[in-house]
């Protein structure tokens, strides 16, 4: 029976260690799995959740989503092949708002990795999202996770622009990236 016990609670502590389990349904609030990143880059660990919130809020339009979301985005951004794709992303982010109502959006941290003396962070992250349809034209794809996988890890990598975590690259956008 201990033995039982003890397994149980090592398959959980790596769960949450993983990112897996957590982060129930319905919003952001995703899930630090390693403490050290809030401890070392509070403010980036913050911009994950303001990336949340900026999906989140039902109180914004499509133009005030995609200016929040934006607003922690590096200039110039790649897209994952590369290519520099900041417009890209703007356009198709607010087209996706126009059409569609963030339902969960949760950005989950895992191991990460320093360079440029602290000013460039790679995070592994998984992105969990739910978007609804706000009328025709719209299909509702239910909730997908991406980033689980070790052979389709999702890689934020974030730049420090002044005071302020952005995102240069590692971002999947495209419908051909998410799944939809």
């Amino acid at each position: 029976m201990k033995l039982l016990k003890l397994t149980l609670v090592t398959i959980l502590a790596l769960a949450l260690l993983t990112g897996c389990g957590g982060g129930g349904g319905g919003g952001g609030g995703g899930i630090i799995s390693d403490p050290t990143l809030a401890e070392q880059f509070p403010v980036l660990v913050q911009s994950y959740r303001a990336i949340e919130d900026s999906f989140l809020d039902d109180t914004l339009t499509s133009e005030q989503h995609t200016a929040a979301f934006m607003a922690y985005i590096d200039d110039p951004f790649y897209n994952l092949a590369g290519e520099e794709k900041r417009a890209h992303l703007e356009s198709t982010t607010l087209d996706r708002f126009k059409t569609y109502k963030a339902k969960v959006y949760s950005l989950t941290t895992g191991s990460y990795e320093v360079a440029d003396d602290g000013k460039t962070v790679k995070v592994r992250t998984t992105v969990k999202f739910h978007f609804q349809p706000t009328g025709a034209g719209g299909t509702d794809y239910g909730e997908i996770t991406l980033g689980l996988s070790d052979d389709a890890p999702i890689v934020f990598t974030w730049r420090l622009v002044g005071d302020k975590w952005k995102i240069s690259t590692g971002m999947p956008y495209l419908k051909s990236e998410m799944g939809y």
